[in-house]
């Protein structure tokens, strides 16, 4: 999409993606990230998905596992 198109284009009728990205806490300089998930949207419908669990190298904390369900196994 062209960036002049961009204020015009309804939502509906945009192809985009949305990333989320899940990590052991907030801080940016002491936490790290557990999971990336990425999903296409075109005319409203995902069209791909993309998710994958990043070791970090450091444990996850027990709210976190709460919050995410992402545990010491799966990465």
């Amino acid at each position: 999409m062209i960036k002049e198109q961009l204020p015009s284009t309804l939502v509906e009728n945009a192809e985009f993606s949305v990333i989320d990205v899940e990590t052991t806490g907030l801080s940016a300089r002491t936490n790290r990230i557990i999971e990336i998930g990425i999903v296409k949207v075109k005319n409203l419908k995902v069209t791909n998905r993309y998710e994958t669990f990043i070791n970090p190298g450091t444990y996850i904390p027990d709210h976190i596992t709460q919050l995410t369900g992402i545990t010491e196994e799966n990465v």
